[in-house]
This record gives structure tokens, sequence and C-alpha cells, in this order.
């Protein structure tokens, strides 16, 4: 017999929904589906826009479908951490020791947002020259697995809350989660906003791998503990035997590196720092890593450069998350409604990336679908985001509710 693109679709949207809402209550085994969809089909996180999307009888109206989504976001009687557990528990398994986790703090902004709920001024910690601005702090976490990326751990937080310690602290927590659920493996890449001795020390405790780019002001020791200086001064001093190419569409760049053994002030680990010239960059010239991987021979010094290089991946992620999945969109005020409704929008975005790897056929039929691109675009994530919107929107009444109904006993 053979089977349907829409049947495809609706079988794997709910084997995707289904380990996700497994031990919700039953009022919620309905609803968040809903939620889902409506996020999916709007690229929104409205409730009004949410609710047009998903609203395929003429007999209800818009308005009442909005207001069941504010009523059961706002309810105390269940919490967004089921079903982070349940994705992150799926997703865990799936990292390997040689797997890049994308870890990084971004913000999302509420230019508006004055009366939201423990609302906070944040800004990109990776860059302190940005001006602070009003909404939440969210913790972004990306596995990379050869060229398949798939969510983590992902979820807000604001420093106005009384749940939440501190920014590090939140952080922390975040991490700890991932390192549990994941048995240690993978190799963690952050930026510059992880050069801090708490972060070293978390990874550290738990066994965990990492690549960390330095601020240039950090300062290092050598073996003996004698200080060697900041790390934007030794870069200076080194010579650069080895080199390799940095190949992109746009550009091609040669990168000298070097490396050697140091300590951290303050930490009592012995690491690997890796400086890079960057040749012809006049801007940045040097660049700087740490690691407590192993790196003996140039090869393992050029690929802790290579997998910090790939980190740029996360911002595919965050860029999805925020342009085709409505995350900085919400109009709703409470900070639990906000926790609940950005988490079904970051399993909209795994959903979303989970359609990457499926058969090259149903991706061209998507492709086909989101019809307003030109014939090559970098970001195919797109193309699959607008053909899930048109074939979920095209989807019957009948077809709609097979989705949503009896996913769980």
């Amino acid at each position: 017999m053979r089977v349907t693109r829409s049947q495809l679709i609706i079988g794997k949207t709910r084997k995707f929904l289904k380990t996700r809402i497994k031990g919700v209550d039953k009022r919620r085994q309905r609803i968040i589906p809903e939620i889902f969809l409506g996020i999916l089909i709007s690229g929104s996180t409205i409730l009004a826009q949410m609710g047009r999307a998903v609203n395929k009888s003429a007999k209800r109206k818009i308005k009442s479908v909005e207001n069941s989504f504010s009523g059961h976001l706002n309810s105390p009687a269940w919490s967004e951490g089921l079903l982070q557990e349940n994705h992150l528990r799926l997703r865990g398994r799936q990292v390997k020791q040689d797997t890049l986790i994308l870890i990084d703090p971004s913000e999302v902004v509420k230019r508006y947002g004055r009366k939201m709920e423990y609302i906070a001024y944040v800004r990109d910690e990776s860059d302190s020259d940005k001006p602070l601005r009003l909404g939440y702090w969210t913790f972004e976490s990306y596995a990379l697995d050869g060229d398949k990326l798939f969510t983590l751990l992902n979820f807000p937080f604001s420093v106005e809350d009384p749940e939440t310690l501190s920014f590090p602290g939140a952080v922390e927590g975040g991490i700890e989660k991932i390192i549990h659920a994941t048995g240690g493996r993978g190799i963690y890449i952050s930026d510059r906003a992880f050069d801090d001795r708490r972060y070293f020390e978390v990874y550290e405790e738990n066994k965990a791998k990492f690549i960390i780019r330095l601020k240039k002001n950090r300062q290092v020791t050598d073996l003996d503990g004698i200080l060697l200086g900041e790390v934007s001064e030794i870069a200076t001093k080194l010579e650069y035997k080895h080199w390799f190419k940095k190949v992109t569409k746009q550009t091609e760049e040669l990168i000298g590196y070097t490396w050697l053994k140091v300590k951290v002030p303050e930490c009592s680990g012995e690491f690997t720092l890796v400086i890079c010239y960057h040749k012809g960059n006049q801007e940045e010239k040097y660049s700087c890593y740490l690691t407590n991987g192993i790196v003996i021979k140039s090869h393992d010094a050029e690929r802790v450069v290579r997998r910090y290089m790939r980190r740029e991946k996360i911002e595919e992620g965050i860029r999805l998350a925020k342009q085709e999945c409505g995350l900085e969109d919400f109009l709703v005020q409470r900070f639990s409604a906000i926790k609940k409704l950005m988490a079904i929008s970051y399993l909209a975005v795994d959903y979303i990336l989970e359609y990457g790897e499926i058969s090259r056929n149903m991706v061209i039929w998507f492709e086909r679908l989101g019809q307003s691109f030109r014939k090559e675009v970098d970001f195919i994530y797109y193309r699959i985001s607008m053909g899930l919107k048109s074939a979920l929107g095209g989807l019957k009444t009948r077809e709609f509710k097979l989705i949503t109904r009896g996913l769980t006993s």
C-alpha cells in the first residue's frame, strides 16, 4: 500500500510529539500538540496567530482557541520541566564522544515588555559594547554530529527571578544537566563569554572535554606556576610553524597555529593553549583557545581550531528559533507562561532541524513548497520550515486531528 506524503508527515509528527509529552497529564496531552503546531504553521508565538493557524473548525472561534492556549500556559498545574527532560534524555543518547556540544548564552529582546514578569536588561555576553535592552536571557545548547544539528536544552531565565541565583548559576545548572544526560560524552564548544574559572571547574569536576575561546586579557602560567602574562601578549612572541587554509564560499584565509601547556590561575588542572595567527586579517590577528583535550601533535592542535570554527552552526539554530518559530514574538506576561511557550517553541526548532536529515525526495518537495526562494540558499532550514508550514497548514480537519488526538493513553 502506497503511503502519501501527508501520512508520512502525520506519522512523523505524532512520533515526535509522543516522545516529548510522555508523562504529561491528559488535559495537556491535546493542548501541547495544538500549541506546537500553531507555532510551526504560523511561525509565531503570538497566541492569536497560533490560534488562527490551528483553527480547522468553522464553529470554533479563534478567540476561544486563544483563550484556551492562554489558560493552559498560565495554569500552575504543569510546568515545562517534563518536556525539557524528555527531550534532553532522547537527544542525550545520540551524543557521541566526538559530538560537538555548542553552548551560548543569548537573549530575547522585548523592547516594549515593561509589564512582563521578571523582565531585565540583557545584552550579548560576548560583546560588552552592545547596549543593554529589556528582555530575557536564554541558555542555548545544540549538538553537532557531523552535519546533523539538533537541540539539547534551551530555556529562558532572568536575574530578576527569585529562583535564579545568578547568571553564571543558571548557565552552570544547564551545563550540568547536559553532562548528566549525555553521560559526559561530547566536546563542549563555547566563546569568550565562558572564559571564566567557574566554567572551567564545572567541566573539570565532571570530566567533560571543552574548547573555549579566551578573552585577550586572560592570564595564564606555565606548569610550574610562573606567570606568562596575557594571552594577547604571548601570541605576539611565538613562532607559527604550522599552517592550514580556512576556505568558505566567500573567502579563503591562511591560519598559522602553535600550542603550549599552561595553567589558569586559581584552577588546579593543566590545559593546552592553542594560539592562531590569522594572516591578512587586520581586525583580529590572533585568537586563543583553551582545551583540556589531548594535544600532542600538530594535527591535534589543528583539530581544536577547526572544531571551534564549527561553533557558528549554533547561530543557525538561534536564527531559526527567532525568525521561523517566533521566539521573540510572544505577548504573554507571566514568566511561567513564557517559559512553557518557549519550551514548546524550541521543540518546534528541533522538529524542523530533524527534517534536514530525512530523505532527499521529501526535502525537494519542501523546497518546492517554499518556492519563494532562489535556486540555491545557504540556510536550507528556511525552505524546510516554509514547506512544513504549507504542508501542515494544508491538512484537512480529520488529518489534523490524527496528530493532536490520542498521542498517549
